[in-house]
């Protein structure tokens, strides 16, 4: 019987378990202060009343370019609104559309797109 020239692996050792980093504990060497973060980059889509505001604005505001209009309502201290210019350009090419919802149903104002139901 011819012996078998196959060759077998050696047997590996199995990894270790990776090291666990250990939690720092946190030291604050600040004063407390009342000073709430930016919300920077927090884009949401904006409601139908949102829309409709920033086109009053527009209409009162006819010299004023749209990246001066997104600043605008990005920096306003009550109820600032997040989009951008691209986002603007957008929803002014489709003004005729979005006004025409406003009376479509009760909770127009309120919503984000428009809502199909079949």
């Amino acid at each position: 019987m011819p012996q078998t020239t196959e060759k077998t692996r050696k047997p590996r050792p199995k990894p270790a378990p990776y090291a666990r980093k250990e939690k720092k504990a946190h030291v604050k060497d600040t004063p407390r202060t009342s000073s709430k973060p930016a919300a920077a980059g927090r884009h949401e889509n904006l409601t139908l009343a949102d829309w409709i505001s920033v086109f009053k604005f527009i209409d009162s505001h006819p010299l004023l370019s749209q990246g001066d209009v997104v600043t605008h309502f990005k920096n306003k201290k009550d109820g600032a609104l997040y989009f951008d210019q691209s986002t603007l350009s957008r929803k002014i090419k489709r003004r005729h559309e979005l006004e025409g919802r406003v009376n479509s149903h009760p909770n127009a104002l309120s919503s984000k797109r428009m809502r199909v139901v079949t």
